[in-house]
């Protein structure tokens, strides 16, 4: 059992919440330690995307990732030029955008998390996978991180042979 900030060198504080016409954002935390910054849940969603699209493609490029997160190219390079300054991936204008390992260890951490959620909807309430693949990525974007560890326990604890 491992959260995604347990494999960061960090320490950080929480998370604030801002709410605005009664939407909640979570703002990124200020830096604390190595150089290293607390992710968006919707920061961590382009890692993935660009992990998926790497894997099917071999490289990502901001008309794929924009595609993927379903926004404009101008929000899409927006986003990777955040991520490629902190580090999460190396982007090149015009060109390809990559993960790089920092970044890569955040999107399977948050891969994983989604799977998880997946596998709990699915195996344990019997929710049909298309609903399921849907109501993960909601769950994950609202649920605290130790709510989400204790699902994952859960799924565990159910699974036969434990």
């Amino acid at each position: 059992m491992t959260t995604l900030w347990e494999h960061l060198p960090f320490l950080w504080i929480s998370r604030f919440e801002i709410i605005f016409d009664g939407m909640k954002y979570f703002s990124i935390v200020k830096k604390v330690k190595a150089g290293w910054m607390m992710l968006s849940r919707k920061a961590e969603n382009y890692l993935k995307a660009i992990m998926t699209i790497e894997s099917e493609k071999g490289y990502a490029r901001i008309k794929d990732i924009a595609g993927a997160m379903n926004v404009r190219a101008p929000s899409a390079t927006e986003m990777v030029k955040r991520l490629d300054k902190e580090g999460y991936v190396s982007y090149v204008k015009y060109g390809s955008v990559n993960l790089t390992s920092k970044g890569n260890n955040v999107a399977r951490i948050a891969e994983n998390r989604h799977d998880h959620l997946k596998s709990l909807l699915m195996d344990i309430i019997h929710v049909p996978e298309s609903i399921a693949e849907k109501d993960a990525l909601v769950l994950e974007q609202q649920l605290h991180d130790v709510t989400i560890e204790k699902m994952k326990k859960y799924v565990r604890s159910r699974r036969p042979g434990h």
